[in-house]
């Protein structure tokens, strides 16, 4: 008589599930402790918002944010383009390389600090695009709550936002 044979080790582990303004790529939780909403208005496609959610500090500079002395470890950032020329609808998005019009699509980045320096732009850090996925907005003006489901490739990145967001007028 034979022992059924015992396969937990060939069994990954699952991810764990990320906390309320957290992440978790490749079985690492990462914090998000700010939210940055950048309003570019109507474009040809729709309504266009960049949010980027990350562990730094920003600092308001002339052009725009930069990050405090302390850098930024990760940042995740999404390029939406709403279905609704006027606003930023809430809802359900999906990924999509374009815009197009009529539709809610996003796309996303995810970079991370990998040497340690605390500087997301070098070339030894990660910085992936991803391949499918949704994200879905609720909440009102810039008290969004962002959750999102994300593929690069074979790893997910999951997670959410829901904290007051730093808004940015960049519409014409």
């Amino acid at each position: 008589m034979s022992c059924p044979s015992d396969n937990s080790e060939n069994v990954p582990e699952p991810d764990p599930e990320p906390a309320t303004n957290q992440l978790v790529w490749d079985g690492t939780l990462y914090d998000l402790s700010t939210g940055l909403y950048s309003d570019f208005g109507a474009l040809n496609t729709g309504y266009d918002v960049q949010i980027v959610l990350t562990d730094a500090t920003l600092e308001r500079i002339d052009d725009g944010f930069q990050a405090d002395e302390n850098g930024i470890g990760h940042l995740i950032g999404f390029d939406l383009s709403s279905s609704d020329a006027e606003e930023l609808i809430l809802g359900e998005y999906t990924i999509s390389s374009t815009p197009i019009t009529g539709q809610s699509t996003f796309s996303a980045d995810w970079l991370v600090d990998q040497d340690g320096n605390r500087l997301v732009e070098d070339s030894e850090d990660l910085d992936v695009s991803a391949t499918s996925g949704t994200i879905t907005l609720s909440g009102s003006g810039t008290n969004l709550n962002i959750t999102f489901d994300l593929q690069f490739g074979q790893k997910t990145l999951k997670g959410n936002f829901n904290r007051a967001f730093t808004y940015n007028d960049q519409r014409d």
